[in-house]
């Protein structure tokens, strides 16, 4: 879903449609075809928001909700109700931000350095892990996903051997595909906005200062 992976006709047929673990597991997502159609996958047929059959033309992807807008989301969610299907995974209901690139450079300055066991800690739960070890330091953690894909997170250098760092501040996450590159999309943005929004958490707001007293005369 993040990387937009593809499925060929004969790739969903055989490993989804008539897999009978798969098709179990899959019923309740959302799928979108070349055309841009959407529909519900359910243990006996594929559906629209409005609860007609229909047939998808591959290929095929599991469509991230930032690619959906607020109208179709709104119908979706209301059919998977009707349905009483729960989704295997966060699909419709995953936070997204359409803004995100934007979102996040603005997080990043507005927020300053954590604690360096919370900030470790914080990475380790997005599923990153350090980068290589350079002099004795790291100055990237990453996050695999798929198709080449990978979230790279910059941040202050970690001394690896040496100890009494207090703090370390978080420089970027950029989604990166090699060995072919390829541009991120809107909601490979998304998910590295929402990455940084959890190992940051929300920037502190300055309290207004008090106005000054004048001296008594």
């Amino acid at each position: 879903m993040i990387v937009a992976r593809r499925f060929d006709a004969d790739h969903f047929r055989a490993f989804v449609l008539e897999h009978p673990v798969v098709r179990a597991f899959a019923a309740g997502l959302v799928w979108k075809d070349v055309n841009g159609r959407l529909a519900i996958l359910t243990a006996e047929d594929v559906v629209d928001a409005a609860g007609a059959a229909v047939e998808l033309e591959a290929p095929v992807t599991i469509p991230h909700p930032i690619e959906i807008d607020e109208a179709a989301l709104v119908a979706l969610r209301r059919q998977l109700s009707a349905l009483a299907l729960v989704q295997p995974f966060a699909q419709l209901e995953r936070p997204f931000t359409r803004d995100a690139a934007a979102e996040l450079s603005a997080l990043i300055v507005a927020t300053e350095p954590r604690p360096l066991v919370a900030f470790e800690g914080l990475l380790r739960q997005r599923g990153y892990h350090r980068g290589k070890v350079e002099q004795g330091v790291v100055t990237d953690s990453r996050r695999p996903l798929a198709d080449g894909w990978f979230m790279m997170a910059r941040h202050d250098a970690i001394w690896v051997r040496e100890r009494g760092q207090k703090k370390c501040g978080l420089q970027d996450i950029e989604p990166i595909r090699l060995p072919i590159w390829a541009p991120p999309t809107p909601a490979l943005f998304s998910e590295a906005f929402e990455d940084a929004r959890a190992v940051l958490g929300a920037p502190k707001e300055r309290k207004p200062r008090k106005p000054r007293t004048p001296p008594a005369t």
